[in-house]
């Protein structure tokens, strides 16, 4: 897929773009895949372009005794953006851990030379920094969540909330292949308790994994399992 200025604009800093602007960072974006567990780019490095994700889901890490989970970033935004915007180096780890990654990186350079005349797209970038510096402090606390169930519960409403789709009749849709492997390293547990767990909710008809997502009955249950007790 080619790399347009309608698809910049569908993230929430670039959407505020001149058409102008818009079509000289298309022209210079270069988009990249990845497969699940590369490392993207370690905490101290320079941030040489901006990243947007075109699919999958992006995990920040900071290590520490333990690593934890400083922030998830899926379809449309801007993991990064801290570091491009402001330090120049990135403050934590960033983790590829969706099964399948398409990302898009637009030159630092060209950004903030776009920036300099672009008084729209300036102040969004202002309003995007103070956000996404917000995001990082707020940690996504699903290890002190409770038992596993609950810590899964707590996971998947954060994801629906986030990148996710709610229809009619109250099913939610979440666009994300992201294996037990990865779903247990987020919770903080072993595999074999989360393949355990998610069959349960799969035998009882409450969570359908599919080759491209998860389909989830309804948030009512999601929300019940969040506040039981395994």
């Amino acid at each position: 897929m080619p790399i347009t200025a309608a698809l910049l604009a569908s993230t929430a800093l670039l959407r505020a773009a001149a058409p102008e602007s818009a079509a000289r960072l298309a022209q210079v974006a270069r988009g990249s895949e990845h497969t699940e567990g590369e490392l993207l780019w370690s905490a101290g490095e320079p941030a040489p372009a901006l990243t947007i994700i075109r699919r999958g889901l992006v995990q920040i890490v900071k290590h520490g005794a333990p690593a934890s989970t400083i922030g998830l970033f899926g379809p449309r935004e801007c993991p990064g953006l801290v570091a491009v915007l402001g330090s120049g180096r990135y403050p934590a780890d960033a983790l590829a851990i969706s099964e399948r990654l398409e990302l898009i990186h637009v030159p630092a350079s060209e950004l903030h030379a776009v920036l300099e005349r672009d008084n729209a797209l300036a102040d969004a970038a202002r309003r995007s920094l103070v956000a996404a510096s917000q995001m990082l402090l707020a940690k996504i606390d699903v290890l002190t969540a409770g038992e596993v169930p609950q810590r899964l519960a707590t996971l998947f409403l954060h994801l629906v909330d986030r990148f996710g789709d709610t229809f009619s009749q109250g099913e939610m849709w979440i666009p994300l292949t992201l294996s037990r492997t990865v779903l247990a390293r987020l919770v903080g547990a072993r595999s074999e308790t989360v393949i355990r767990v998610m069959t349960r909710w799969e035998r009882d008809g409450a969570l359908t994994t599919e080759r491209d997502g998860f389909a989830i009955k309804d948030r009512a249950w999601l929300v019940a399992e969040q506040a039981s007790a395994s």
